[in-house]
């Protein structure tokens, strides 16, 4: 399939409507409880082809697994799967690894990672912490890994995130991050250019669903070291950044690019932190010519 015009075989993007995405009930292992995972409602976008790669879209910190609609296109190339954010914290595991495990029990509970065509993670933002610590872990066999608008360690936040971010959550309720989000997305260009009622959209996603889920999130965000262990990964990596993301900046990409053996880079230019939303034609044609040629 190497040369082939990948975007071509995509579908276009479907209306900016949460009904195109849909709600299933998992029941995990190991007394995790349950997670709500969001697959594709039309038939179009859902890929029944064993023989494709499962692809475990986790979204960032605050986003709702329906901020992947845009993705949805990528089911001509792979079997979509959008976990929510878990409703409590996995006991007996720290940092990263409190979110990971869900992953991982989701993977294990849908049979994921028996598939013929594999299971690759795709994570923006804390999704891709999320993700990078998964596949460092190794308790589950990956494909693939795909980091959109992420990092590998606490440097690149900013000094107010790394040194009052935990505390700002302990102290202020979800409910009030979650309003400061939806204005920031409308009246900032701190995620990206919207257009239209793409602004209306994302801020319909903006889903923080517990203080604790806020506190534990952010402790692990600002104090994630993982670029070192990275160095050791050996999977098939693709980095995706947007070239003007103004809350992680694009050198967190190349740092992780050049960390992990084999890694590619693709550079969305002009794309801000929500890039996989805003710039997602550049982003599914990546992704496609990557998974056409995954090893």
């Amino acid at each position: 399939m190497r040369g082939l015009d990948v975007a071509s075989m995509l579908h276009e993007a479907p209306p900016l409507d949460p009904a195109q995405m849909i709600k299933e009930r998992v029941d995990l292992p190991q007394a995790l409880g349950a997670l709500e995972v969001y697959r594709p409602a039309d038939a179009r976008y859902r890929n029944e082809d064993p023989h494709a790669p499962a692809l475990v879209m986790v979204p960032g910190l605050g986003a709702d697994g329906v901020s992947w609609l845009r993705q949805l296109p990528l089911g001509a190339l792979a079997d979509l799967h959008s976990p929510q954010h878990p409703p409590k914290l996995a006991a007996g595991e720290k940092g990263l690894g409190q979110f990971a495990r869900y992953i991982e029990a989701f993977i294990e509970a849908r049979g994921l990672h028996r598939r013929p065509g594999g299971v690759v993670l795709l994570g923006s933002s804390m999704g891709g912490a999320v993700s990078l610590c998964t596949a460092l872990r190794g308790r589950i066999p990956l494909r693939g890994l795909i980091l959109a608008g992420t990092f590998g360690h606490r440097r690149h936040l900013s000094w107010f995130d790394r040194n009052l971010g935990r505390y700002v959550a302990r102290v202020m309720p979800a409910a009030i991050i979650r309003a400061a989000g939806r204005i920031m997305v409308r009246k900032t260009k701190l995620f990206g250019c919207f257009e239209g009622d793409e602004g209306s959209f994302m801020v319909h996603g903006i889903n923080i669903c517990s203080d604790e889920y806020l506190v534990k999130a952010v402790a692990a965000i600002t104090t994630q070291e993982q670029v070192e262990a990275a160095r050791a990964l050996k999977l098939p990596t693709l980095v995706t950044h947007g070239t003007h993301d103004w809350v992680l900046p694009h050198r967190c990409a190349e740092e992780l690019a050049a960390a992990i053996p084999g890694a590619k880079l693709a550079s969305i230019e002009g794309g801000g932190h929500a890039f996989f939303f805003t710039h997602h034609r550049e982003f599914n044609a990546a992704v496609a010519r990557w998974l056409v040629e995954l090893p």
